[in-house]
């Protein structure tokens, strides 16, 4: 046999030796397509949570380690006038948490909310008047525009709501989050607190943290608070936030317009950790780094810390905060399974320790994910589909590697493989045998 023949036989040969873990490698790759499988599983699910109302958002949102919670600004403002009665109650039905609305006091010193001083953006007629000079009786002559407002916007029949009403209807459905005047803390404590709603409402103010702590220690009953700062540098975010949850506080909401400002630093959201709740604006890109409204950001920001957003798509977001708490639940049944009522295989072998420690390294995050604050549907999907793919590893390949073969498991199409080759090989030697024969008689003759 010739130099050329050898080198064939040795091809096919080499052929069959890796026909096993290559197609070992092909089976694996169409099997272990966790994120998209999981993700599916999320949208078929029919038994995911969907009655709203029985989810105490006051409770959660005194909780540091509590859920995600959805905030709408303004309300459902895509389908009714922004700060509207019937805005603030579609948010709620769309699935909100909490609803931020504006208040703003009167002459005779009513509430109404309202996010100007003054008429002109919001309302229809005929005028821009600052509040400050208009009347109860008077503002009821106003009516609202849609949407946002300004000039392109339509009339509608909304009146300008007074926050004595909206609070007796929003009881029981969700928590209202008054941006107001901070000179005007007292007169709105004593009006919620006599509408028996201080349970329900948060006060949201920009105040100094001294001054918040301050004014809470005086009041007979704590309400719910969030201040709000807005800055980038580093030991005075870090500052604020100590003082605001020592004054009361139970959620600060950070802004800045640096897309890599440091209140998305990890030593910054430390000073959250079993303390109280970070919060972040999604509406305006000057308050979130320039960050968009979308899964992709509420994702990015709830990985780093933030468990409170502020939306301007409270339907949305409310659907993508269930679908996180679903990811959870599936995790911690994938924990459960695999570390609590499975048992790992002693390998006896230290060459494929690789396989172990991808496992305890998955069991690790699974764990840091299930414990302390909320994180995002994301990080609860990956984590599951590392431990899942880890502990399949181990199972599918442990009785192999006990025998010292890497990751081989006898299957028929890797058996077809195998004798495929073998038959090549052995097919090329008769050929070339024969062949040498009738060559020698050939020569003979």
């Amino acid at each position: 046999m010739n130099k050329f023949h050898k080198l064939i036989c040795i091809i096919l040969c080499l052929a069959a030796v890796f026909a096993l873990p290559l197609t070992a490698l092909a089976d694996e790759e169409e099997t272990t397509n966790y994120f998209d499988y999981y993700g599916s599983d999320l949208d078929n699910e029919d038994e995911r949570e969907k009655d709203k109302n029985a989810f105490d958002a006051a409770s959660e949102f005194s909780n540091p380690n509590g859920r995600l919670l959805v905030v709408s600004n303004k309300g459902d403002w895509r389908n009714f006038p922004e700060n509207s009665l019937e805005a603030v109650l579609s948010a709620f039905e769309k699935g909100a948490d909490i609803v931020k609305v504006n208040v703003k006091q009167l002459k005779d010193g009513n509430f109404v909310l309202m996010a100007d001083d003054t008429t002109g953006r919001t309302c229809y007629g005929g005028d821009d008047k600052p509040l400050k000079e208009l009347t109860a009786e008077e503002i009821k002559k106003y009516r609202l525009l849609s949407g946002v407002g300004e000039k392109m916007s339509r009339q509608t029949n909304f009146e300008v709501p007074f926050l004595y009403d909206v609070l007796g209807a929003v009881q029981g459905k969700g928590m209202l989050m008054l941006d107001f005047d901070w000179a005007l803390r007292d007169v709105l404590y004593n009006v919620v607190k006599d509408r028996d709603m201080l349970g329900d409402v948060i006060f949201y103010t920009e105040a100094k943290a001294k001054d918040i702590g301050e004014w809470a220690s005086g009041l007979e009953v704590k309400p719910h608070i969030m201040s709000g700062y807005k800055s980038n540098i580093v030991f005075m975010i870090g500052s604020y936030i100590k003082k605001s949850f020592e004054g009361g506080a139970e959620a600060v909401r950070l802004a800045t317009k640096n897309p890599y400002g440091v209140i998305f630093d990890n030593f910054t959201m430390k000073k959250f950790e079993s303390v109280g709740r970070a919060a972040i604006d999604l509406t305006d890109p000057n308050l979130c780094g320039s960050r968009e409204d979308t899964e992709k950001w509420w994702n990015d920001v709830v990985s780093r810390g933030y468990s409170i957003i502020i939306t301007d798509y409270p339907e949305e977001l409310s659907e993508y905060a269930k679908e996180t708490e679903y990811a959870k639940t599936q995790l911690r049944e994938a924990y459960k399974r695999y570390k609590e009522q499975w048992v790992l295989p002693e390998f006896k072998s230290y060459t494929f320790g690789d396989y172990k420690r991808a496992y305890l390294w998955a069991v690790s995050d699974a764990e840091e994910y299930l414990s302390g604050r909320v994180r995002s549907k994301y990080d609860y999907l990956t984590a599951r589909a590392a431990l899942e793919r880890a502990a399949v590893n181990i199972e599918k390949n442990f009785t192999a590697l006990q025998e010292g073969v890497a990751g081989l498991t006898i299957t028929p199409p890797r058996i077809l493989v195998a004798a495929l080759s073998i038959i090549a090989v052995v097919s090329v030697q008769i050929y070339f045998h024969k062949k040498k024969k009738t060559e020698e008689k050939s020569v003979k003759c």
